[in-house]
């Protein structure tokens, strides 16, 4: 199939883009690395009148360090994030989480807001960037900056997320504590291919012991990524063990949160059954690198 005829720009600048996005903004589509615009344009899911590719942005290609963790420019490809020091230093969940994406050439193209822009329900990178509560910064045709949080600006019906005139131009994740235990863990029918559930969980330790600030977001198993608090409050306070994450991890299928889809890939009744299987994998990974760094 192909797609449907379209007029391509290509600006140069973030102001040329917001330049076009004045004119038929509910028709156009921004294009920054195609991973998941290109696939939805062949076979005809969108229809856009106009794509606006902003890969030769260049300002929008940086990552940056600030006070409390990494920003991230909207033209930065994802292997460059995965490559990067300071993102394997600052943000290791990310930069880990970004391996499990498709394959190399996907992910020298794919840009890492790019694909938190698209708000696919599964992807690897809203997954994290749910657990880690980042940010996105927006800005309008008109030139207004707001942040977004990752839970809003990931949600397709949240009043706060992306609007048709708005351009995502930036991501900051937090800077993830030296002595905190995470993990990325999917399942896929192939290696390479989709996603049917992703997980990403991250907690520290206390002076007891103790669980703190645990986070399990999933994707794959509502409208979008989501937290389950369900899970989470179960771990809280409780000291790591195979019996506590099979505990908690069981209360997955049941968390309000838990609304799964049925498609080509997975029926909901088995999304719903493998996601506690995938947690509490993800779970005891996290705390065998916690104590494999305490060593």
């Amino acid at each position: 199939m192909k797609p449907v005829d379209f007029e391509y720009e290509r600006p140069n600048t973030v102001d040329e883009t917001l330049g076009l996005l004045r004119f038929r903004v509910a028709e156009t589509k921004i294009l920054a690395g195609g991973q998941s615009l290109i696939p939805l344009l062949v076979t005809r899911a969108l229809r856009p009148v106009l794509v606006v590719d902003i890969g030769r942005v260049h300002e929008l290609r940086y990552i940056r360090e600030d006070a409390g963790g990494i920003r991230i420019g909207a033209t930065m490809r994802q292997a460059a994030c995965a490559d990067s020091e300071l993102v394997r230093s600052a943000c290791p969940l990310l930069a880990d989480a970004i391996a499990w994406v498709a394959t190399p050439q996907v992910r020298n193209l794919g840009t890492l807001v790019g694909s938190m822009a698209q708000r696919n329900a599964i992807s690897e990178i809203p997954t994290v960037a749910a657990a880690l509560g980042a940010v996105v910064t927006v800005i309008d045709d008109a030139g207004h900056r707001r942040e977004v949080a990752a839970a809003d600006f990931l949600d397709p019906l949240s009043p706060l997320t992306l609007r048709p005139n708005e351009l995502a131009i930036e991501a900051r994740f937090p800077r993830q504590p030296r002595d905190m235990a995470w993990a990325f863990l999917e399942t896929q029918r192939r290696h390479a291919h989709y996603a049917l559930v992703g997980v990403a969980v991250a907690f520290r330790l206390d002076e007891a012991g103790r669980i703190t600030g645990a986070r399990v977001a999933a994707g794959g198993v509502a409208r979008c990524t989501v937290r389950l608090n369900t899970v989470e409050a179960a771990l809280e306070g409780r000291v790591p063990s195979p019996e506590v994450f099979l505990q908690a991890s069981g209360l997955a299928s049941g968390d309000p949160r838990m609304d799964p889809p049925d498609d080509l890939d997975a029926t909901a009744d088995y999304r719903r059954r493998v996601s506690p299987v995938v947690i509490r994998r993800a779970l005891d990974q996290a705390h065998a690198r916690r104590v494999g760094a305490g060593r």
